[in-house]
């Protein structure tokens, strides 16, 4: 008779923490036939937060790198070689965190923001321990968080109705009655999935609510340079300046509880390179965070390409230009697009999606209704958007759109195969 050999308990978890990124399997199976301009009838995926549309100029600029040094086939800094956190903390300093000192010895790098995040999480959190993170939010963070820490996500719903520290407080109260007591909040900014930037007023809140509370404030800006409306308000301001700004005011515990996620993955058109980065002044953090990156540290030859890449800061200006540029014009022909089929859409300045309103669609009001219509818009229209559900919306019907990962004529095609599904579903 055939036994199985049990995993650990831990290990048996993980399959259940899928269920709400599902969605992945429909990419997966998509991604054998993906939409080409020599292929118009291939599958649209908008499900996944990737930018590709300035992987020609990164290209390019990658392939004049000087050969390898024989240092880049050793052993380095598990924290991340310095040269490359010196050549990451100049980038920050000169883009996202102007009027800053970026200190290379507070940066932690790591094979991309969800390693970040998860030896962040194993320090922050004990297991049960609740993160309080603005919804509807990134569908992954349920992973990240969850996988190996076991620190529970808590969604909240954050209203302009209400103060925001009293909004803060009650999810707080109602996560530690239940087992679940807070140890951070986690805010994206700009958004995913709604690509707005938070108001300053909104993040001084956050950061004296957690300064009083006694948790931690982790800040993803990983969109910090995927910023196409510049000139309009709020203006996107890092959390990190937010914190120097208010020292005086609150005290150094200030910048033990502040940490800041940033990357590659998205501004940079870099998702595979997998090199994220944490800025903490938090010295027990950082002391910690030197065997904890032995598992997950960013590969020698890499960190000599891109340090090479990032210390030539004229390029990174024209770069980020360019990335914000072509954003701008693909959100513009998105949004247009969606204003003429009478879709609602949350209006964004940043990062590279679009939240959609499909409810005057729905023919089911509930969260069945919901994956019924995102089912057919796979079916019918090959089309994968990113259900609501995962991202933990509040009510459902809305679908996420990650406009900037196929190729600009694919924005049409969307709108082209929308427009009949819709109308044929607004008779049925």
């Amino acid at each position: 008779m055939e036994t199985t050999v049990p995993l650990s308990d831990r290990a048996q978890k993980i399959p259940e923490l899928f269920e709400n990124v599902s969605y992945f399997q429909a990419v997966q199976s998509a991604a054998s036939r993906p939409w080409t301009p020599e292929d118009p009838d291939g599958n649209i995926i908008g499900a996944i937060a990737e930018n590709r549309l300035t992987c020609a100029s990164l290209q390019q600029k990658l392939r004049s790198a000087p050969d390898y040094p024989d240092s880049a086939f050793f052993y380095d800094e598990p924290r991340g070689s310095m040269r490359l956190r010196k050549a990451f903390a100049a980038m920050a300093q000169a883009t996202f965190m102007q009027g800053l000192k970026v200190d290379p010895e507070h940066l932690t790098l790591a094979a991309g923001a969800g390693a970040i995040l998860d030896n962040l999480f194993f320090m922050l959190g004990n297991p049960g321990d609740g993160v309080l993170i603005p919804a509807p939010y990134y569908p992954a963070f349920d992973i990240d968080l969850q996988v190996k820490n076991a620190v529970k996500p808590v969604a909240v719903h954050l209203t302009e109705d209400e103060s925001l520290g009293e909004q803060l407080d009650k999810a707080a109260d109602e996560s530690a009655a239940a087992g679940h007591p807070i140890c951070a909040i986690l805010v994206t900014n700009p958004d995913n999935p709604t690509g707005k930037i938070y108001q300053r007023s909104s993040l001084v809140q956050m950061l004296r609510w957690c300064h009083q509370r006694h948790v931690h404030l982790v800040s993803d800006e990983i969109y910090a340079n995927s910023i196409f409306k510049r000139d309009q308000e709020p203006m996107f301001i890092s959390m990190l300046n937010l914190a120097q700004e208010h020292e005086a005011e609150l005290g150094p515990l200030l910048h033990e509880i502040v940490h800041i996620v940033f990357g590659l993955s998205k501004d940079w058109c870099a998702s595979g390179f997998r090199v994220g980065g944490l800025y903490t002044r938090n010295e027990v953090m950082l002391t910690s965070l030197i065997p904890l990156s032995i598992f997950c540290g960013v590969s020698g030859p890499l960190a000599h390409v891109l340090a090479v890449m990032l210390e030539d800061l004229a390029f990174v200006q024209t770069l980020l230009a360019e990335n914000s540029r072509l954003l701008g014009n693909a959100y513009s022909q998105a949004a247009a697009g969606l204003d003429d089929l009478s879709i609602p859409h949350n209006p964004a300045a940043g990062a590279v999606f679009l939240l959609m309103d499909f409810r005057k669609w729905l023919h089911d009001a509930t969260w069945e209704g919901e994956d019924t219509l995102w089912r057919s818009l796979v079916d019918d229209c090959r089309i994968i958007f990113t259900p609501g559900k995962a991202c933990h919306a509040a009510e459902p019907g809305f679908f996420r759109w990650c406009y900037a990962r196929d190729p600009p004529g694919a924005i049409p095609a969307v709108l082209a195969r929308l427009k009949p599904f819709l109308a044929a579903r607004s008779k049925a």
